[in-house]
């Protein structure tokens, strides 16, 4: 499948890791303007005044207004305009109000954006009293634990410092001192990481990767691009020279708090080895491809094909002995690993860069991290997009091989079958049409046929997409000028994919299929993301959870999310055999998987809705109501006394 505006739900989203902690930024109510005082008090009025007329409400990212602002410069350039502040700001400063004025948003982290948004136009401004005030309004927004402490956090920090004439670190200490490390220190490590390796040619060279070319044929940026260009203003102007005075207070803070916290999955662990009178169960790692030799013994065969470059057994997939396979162009190919002859440099190095990246993200101090650190800092801002886009490449290379291995473990009576999709890596995809949609229908109803064909029972997918992501392929490359017509014209074609997945998997009832929530911190619902937002008796959507059981930073959430489990520095196998620790809703979805095979493994009669009854039945619903803890030690006993 031609799946470009799809992608991997792993935290090796490089670019959106990056722009994270913008988030810690922050936003604004307005302060009431003092009265002019009386000679006597007005005399009372009892009119009753007539009730307020309800705002619209805005129930869907769809609903949402879009904008667009003309340009004659670069994006590149204007980031460094005065123009971008002084033209610019105020018309995003008038329509972002105007949004938040006119519309009831029904999604809580969508109005925080907003908000957010002025709240950075305000610091950058030099307005720190409104940017406090924006700050508590996010806070309240705040809806998991975590962000109640962290929301904008640099962004309050700053406007504090500059208001109180104080020392950033000073302000940034403080705050850390009033924050319970067990509950924020995920954020707290991700946020430092990402100062690390903030330079002011590095915001450059994201501008410059994803938004430049042909910027100045489309003559318009949308809200949503100016927006990023006015957030990459405030880390140019405001993060990137007080970088070192935020993070001497956070690594003082990790550091005073370096206790591990509780790992609860493997009193809850089930291992199957060695267990008698196991069914082989066939279990489907749908993602960027798998690394089959390291899987051997594990590996589904189709005892009907022969590797010798032909459709041996007529089904339409040439030497499919192990599993099916779409190309990024949505063309079948034989090659279940998508090959990496594009990366800029060697295998090794970019695995390293990957493994230095990850370290420094959860504050693990190795060779590697500091390389990473030292690479990227020095880099010019023609070198960003090779390098991001060589790390995207090797972590789409690398995803599905690190779900199977998740999916297998301890349980070997699964068999693995592979169904390789194939995402983008580079800053700026290619176009995605009304003919890439029904191409990829197509091939989405015939996949999901071949694990009806072939006895599939379980299939995992760590990905997802949405509208919007189609929507941005249009826009950077110059198709559809109006923002109106880009949406409409976005969401249908966006359709002839979901409708037909969604059609796919319903008609597939005796397949239980496992969907990761999405790491946008947000609804994935109001998002219109797919394939978690989709709702049908045998899919169930994981959200990720840390060691403790903590709900994590990134993971999406909404009313299709009815498990969590483990997605937080899970480890397991890339290709060649290495392993590392990955984080992402991708990881909590195949533990989910795993538990769901070794159950089938234990007693293959068991249905879809046995399946999904047992695993939410046996799961630990925390005190606040958010969470939902897969609990394998008790679903496994489950189906042991059903089956005596």
């Amino acid at each position: 499948m031609a799946q470009r505006t799809l992608m991997p739900v792993t935290k090796l989203n490089f670019l959106a890791a990056l722009l994270g902690t913008t988030a810690w930024a922050s936003a604004c109510v307005a302060v009431p303007a003092e009265t002019e005082p009386t000679a006597a008090p007005a005399p009372e009025v009892t009119e009753t005044a007539a009730p307020a007329e309800p705002k619209p409400v805005i129930a869907s990212i769809e609903d949402m207004p879009r904008f667009a602002y003309e340009i004659d410069l670069l994006p590149s350039e204007l980031l460094v305009s005065d123009r971008l502040l002084s033209e610019y700001g105020p018309l995003l400063r008038a329509d972002t109000k105007s949004v938040l004025d006119t519309y009831e948003i029904s999604d809580p982290a969508t109005e925080s954006g907003l908000i957010g948004d002025l709240a950075i136009l305000d610091l950058l401004d030099g307005d720190p009293e409104s940017v406090i005030a924006y700050v508590a309004e996010m806070t309240a927004l705040a809806e998991k634990p975590a962000e109640k402490y962290t929301t904008a956090m640099f962004t309050d920090t700053l406007a504090k410092a500059r208001l109180a004439d104080r020392e950033v670190s000073d302000v940034i200490a403080e705050k850390l001192a009033a924050m319970p490390f067990a509950v924020v220190q995920e954020n707290v490590e991700s946020a430092k990481g990402s100062l690390e390796v903030y330079s002011e040619n590095l915001v450059l060279g994201m501008v410059q990767g994803q938004f430049d070319d042909g910027a100045l044929d489309r003559g318009s940026i949308s809200k949503d691009v100016l927006s990023t260009l006015i957030r990459m203003r405030y880390l140019r102007d405001l993060v990137v020279p007080n970088k070192d005075a935020m993070i001497a207070p956070l690594a003082a803070y990790i550091e005073a708090n370096a206790v591990e916290k509780p790992n609860i999955w493997p009193a809850r662990d089930v291992d199957l080895t060695g267990a008698e009178n196991l069914s082989e169960v066939v279990v489907v790692a749908w993602d960027s491809g798998v690394d089959v030799p390291l899987f051997e013994t594990q590996l589904w065969q189709n005892p009907k094909e022969a590797k010798d470059g032909m459709d041996t057994d007529g089904n339409g997939f040439v030497d499919d002995v192990n599993g099916i396979a779409f190309d990024i162009d949505g063309d079948k190919t034989s090659l279940l690993l998508q090959p990496v002859d594009a990366l800029n440099q060697s295998e090794a190095d970019v695995r390293g860069d990957i493994k230095g990246w990850l370290d420094n993200s959860a504050n693990v101090n190795s060779d590697e991290s500091s390389a990473i650190k030292a690479k990227i800092a020095n880099f010019e801002p023609d070198e960003v997009q090779p390098f991001f886009e060589d790390l995207s490449l090797y972590a789409n290379y690398s995803h599905g091989t690190h779900v199977a291995g998740i999916m297998l473990e301890g349980n070997p009576a699964a068999r693995l079958m592979t169904a390789r999709l194939t995402f983008d890596y580079r800053m700026k995809p290619a176009p995605y049409l009304e003919a890439n949609a029904t191409k990829d229908a197509a091939a989405m109803r015939e996949t999901v046929a071949y694990f009806q064909a072939n006895g599939a029972r379980i299939v995992n997918m760590s990905w997802g997409g949405s509208p919007e992501a189609i929507e941005y392929t249009l826009e950077v490359n110059n198709i559809e000028s109006d923002p109106d017509k880009r949406r409409a014209r976005a969401y249908a074609i966006f359709e002839i994919m979901k409708s037909a997945l969604e059609e796919a998997i319903i008609g597939a009832p005796e397949i239980l299929f496992i969907a990761a929530a999405g790491n946008s911190d947000g609804d994935a619902s109001f998002s219109n993301f797919y394939p978690s937002g989709i709702i049908a008796d045998n899919l169930i959507t994981v959200g990720a959870v840390d060691q403790a059981g903590d709900e994590t930073g990134f993971t999406s959430y909404g009313p299709t999310v009815v498990l969590h489990a483990n997605g937080y520095e899970v480890n397991s196998e890339v290709p060649g055999g290495y392993e590392m620790p990955f984080s992402g809703t991708s990881m909590a979805a195949p533990n989910a998987a795993n538990l769901a095979g070794k159950m089938l493994a234990l007693d293959p009669s068991l249905s879809v809705a046995d399946l999904i009854g047992i695993m939410r039945d046996t799961a630990d619903t925390t005190e606040d109501g958010r969470r939902f803890l897969i609990h394998p030690v008790d679903a496994i006993a489950a189906v042991q006394a059903r089956t005596g």
